[in-house]
């Protein structure tokens, strides 16, 4: 089972009564789940005011003195791709060893002194991060700068000039705004070492974008901002729409996402989904502006982390800049009838912690099957058949003790969450879990919130560690869909504990017929039918959302 959740002030209606099942979002190993059909032709990627777009994409996997990452040279790719797709023409990727300081503060400096007046810079880097002391002396609150670490880096000696300090990227952005020149920075990467919530031991294969820089000796770094410039922060800039994986004290994890044969950082993914035009709600006569490209990105990227992340994003300071556009992309209609590739074959792979592994011997699946992996290889779902624990690959605790008997359920809602995942890609509803996304404990008071749902027709429902499915909103017996302003659950944390997955549906357009399907499956473990039934919803309302949030809970 996972984690039991009673309502602040009510019950939860009819079969768990006083109780949710809760369970994680969980990610798949390059699983080829996608859609059938997206954007019918090729979007076009221009400024905000119509002028073209120059690229420097950096991708940076293999590491001389740092751990290897996994995905940073497949963001660089996927990003490059999706400017090429756009027409950007003036594009320069360096992947691994291409990426030394030279080549890429010459790409920088060729990109300042070539873009004109009303051209859009489109910055991206993917790789490991870092804090150092600060080059500048009183530059930073905390006293520390920023580090870009390319590949070549080394703690000693000449590998030392292989990193890039904030500063001197926000003197190159301040020269770029003064001559009028619009700016799109990805920083898909992390500086500090904080963690949104604890990781389990058991999840091995989790890697992050965190450099291990302790200190460096013969600095041969000879940074080109001057002292003034190192002052500079996001309130110098008002042409420069600035997205970051995480805040400067968390790290960011690599993530499965479906699809896709790597892990892969999930900023830089929901960007390439964004230039391609994957969700037309993002696009208004031709415009991306930065609220709805943030909003897209936080979702989505929350999505995949399984709430381990939450993205930075500038600026923020007025709502003017706030809704003033990042770019605009001339997009052809969504073709008709975005349905999902067949998922529900796909194997979940399944390692063990420990205990043995004629437990499972004797399983039969229900609608995806499973495969048991080695010790080394990746997987979706650890389970230790000693305690029944069932843990995430990144880390995160599914169901505390399932039988053996509870398998089946744990795969196929595993399965069913990562095609729900590709739905909501195309077209996200913003939800959230209020007061944090950290652990919560035995009778504290939590909240769903979904925004921007007034008067549409709104279901909600869970998806807890063992697949059972769970109706929140409205729930059986009651057929009022349509909230009269921010729809808000509030709950208490009880036990069983663990991860539950809640899933919001949002239209324009009314369906009792949904609505009454959705309330047949209380109480069951079919998490598969509800894939069905949105996919199903989603062809006879195109305009539809699907938000999708985890909770995580423990005694």
């Amino acid at each position: 089972m996972a984690a039991a959740l009673v309502p602040a002030g009510s019950q939860l209606g009819a079969r768990a009564r006083g109780t949710v099942s809760w369970l994680k979002l969980s990610s798949t190993a390059g699983l080829l789940i996608g859609l059938q059909a997206g954007i019918a032709d090729a979007a076009t990627l221009q400024s905000p005011t119509g002028g073209p777009v120059r690229a420097l994409v950096i991708g940076a996997d293999d590491y001389v003195a740092e751990r290897h990452l996994k995905g940073a040279v497949a963001d660089a790719s996927d990003l490059a791709g999706a400017l090429r797709k756009a027409g950007v023409s003036d594009l320069t990727v360096l992947l691994d060893r291409q990426a030394t300081r030279q080549s890429v503060m010459g790409a920088l400096q060729q990109m300042t002194a070539n873009a004109k007046p009303g051209d859009l810079v489109f910055i991206s880097f993917a790789g490991h991060g870092a804090q150092l002391p600060e080059r500048t002396p009183g530059s930073n609150p905390d006293g520390m700068d920023e580090v870009f670490v390319l590949p070549g880096f080394e703690s000693a000696g000449p590998g030392t000039a292989e990193r890039i300090i904030d500063k001197e990227l926000h003197a190159l952005l301040q020269r770029l705004e003064q001559r009028g020149v619009f700016t799109l920075f990805v920083a898909d990467t992390c500086h500090g070492g904080g963690l949104v919530r604890s990781v389990d031991e058991r999840a091995t294969d989790i890697s992050y974008r965190q450099a291990s820089i302790l200190r460096i000796e013969a600095d041969e770094l000879q940074p080109i901002n001057t002292p003034a410039e190192a002052m500079l922060d996001e309130t110098n800039f008002e042409k420069l729409t600035f997205l970051g994986a995480v805040d400067k004290n968390s790290k960011a994890p690599e993530v499965r996402i479906s699809g896709q044969p790597t892990l892969r950082g999930a900023l830089s993914y929901a960007v390439a989904r964004a230039i391609e035009g994957t969700a037309p709600a993002l696009i208004e006569g031709g415009v991306v502006n930065r609220k709805r490209l943030f909003e897209y990105a936080r979702q989505l990227v929350s999505q995949y982390s399984e709430q381990r992340q939450v993205i930075t994003a500038e600026p923020l300071r007025s709502a003017a800049l706030i809704e003033a556009p990042a770019f605009r992309l001339l997009a052809a209609a969504p073709a008709a009838g975005n349905a999902l590739l067949p998922w529900k074959d796909v194997p979940v792979r399944i390692r063990f912690a420990g205990g043995p592994r004629e437990a499972v011997a004797l399983v039969t699946p229900v609608t995806t099957p499973f495969k048991i992996v080695g010790d080394r290889e990746p997987a979706e779902l650890i389970w230790d058949s000693r305690s029944g624990d069932v843990v995430s690959d990144t880390g995160s605790i599914i169901v505390l003790g399932a039988p053996e008997r509870d398998l089946p359920g744990i795969v196929d809602r595993t399965r069913a969450l990562s095609a729900l995942q590709k739905l909501a890609e195309a077209r996200p509803q913003t939800i959230v879990l209020q007061p944090n996304n950290a652990v919560h404990r035995n009778g504290e008071s939590v909240a769903f919130e979904a925004d921007g749902v007034r008067g549409r027709f709104v279901v909600v429902l869970n998806i807890s560690g063992n697949g059972t499915v769970q109706m929140l909103f409205p729930r059986v017996g009651e057929n009022d869909a349509f909230p009269k302003g921010t729809w808000r659950l509030p709950l208490t944390v009880s036990e069983p504990f663990g991860g539950d997955t809640v899933v919001a549906f949002v239209s324009e357009q009314p369906s009792p017929t949904l609505l009454d399907a959705l309330h047949h499956l209380d109480g069951k473990k079919n998490p598969a039918r509800v894939v069905e039934l949105l996919e199903q919803e989603i062809k006879r309302a195109p305009g539809a959302k699907i938000g999708m949030v985890g909770l995580f809970t423990t005694p």
